[in-house]
């Protein structure tokens, strides 16, 4: 509980579901590039081409893969991990060709290949 305001009123903590809309594909794009949802990604994190651009509302660069990434994750209203693995388990190379437009080092293609889909060790408690 939070006391706020000159009465010290307690207003109880409430947990609210993000709003639907293009904004929460960001975010989730964002995690997910950063490897806050798949783990097994993290190590690649340092290869990866500014994933802050998917939240930065004037971000000019890496327009093209940022489109590409968020289309494929509206289309498939992939708001979740439970979503994700959902459409992993239908179509295992789902976000791979988004996800190493990301790369860097183009050579790391076949090794993040190998690793998908990506759904080893995951934080699921905190993201289903």
């Amino acid at each position: 509980m939070n006391d706020t305001g000159p009465a010290g009123w307690e207003i109880a903590q409430v947990e609210v579901e993000y709003p639907k809309g293009r904004e929460i594909f960001r975010w989730v794009a964002y995690f997910f590039l950063l490897g806050h949802l798949c783990p097994i990604l993290a190590p690649f994190v340092q290869h990866l081409n500014e994933p802050r651009t998917l939240v930065s509302p004037v971000a000019l660069r890496f327009r093209k893969e940022r489109e590409c990434l968020l289309q494929a994750l509206m289309s498939r209203g992939a708001t979740s991990l439970a979503k994700l693995k959902e459409i992993w388990t239908a179509e295992p190379k789902y976000l791979l060709a988004e996800y190493t437009q990301w790369l860097q080092d183009k050579e790391l293609k076949p090794e993040v290949a190998r690793l998908w889909p990506p759904i080893g060790k995951t934080a699921e408690a905190e993201w289903s």
